[in-house]
């Protein structure tokens, strides 16, 4: 398993969360897609986006890349 992180932590913004249900809706994110991927890479990127009143939200996106190259 590889960590790649960008950017540094530092550079992100401040992110109110409850703690232990972002710790649970990761592991179970990437746990399901660890079970269902033979052989390949999982990513998971993290981002702050806002909706048209401004406000934010932590947006969580589990990718899938198959030794051929293909994005699923």
């Amino acid at each position: 398993m590889r960590r790649r992180q960008e950017p540094p932590l530092e550079a992100l913004p401040e992110v109110l969360v409850d703690r232990h249900m972002l710790h649970q809706i990761l592991v179970n994110l990437l746990g399901n897609a660890a079970k269902f991927t033979e052989s390949g890479s999982i990513t998971l990127s993290l981002s702050v986006t806002q909706d048209p009143t401004g406000t934010e939200f932590l947006e969580a996106t589990v990718t899938e890349v198959r030794p051929d190259g293909k994005e699923v």
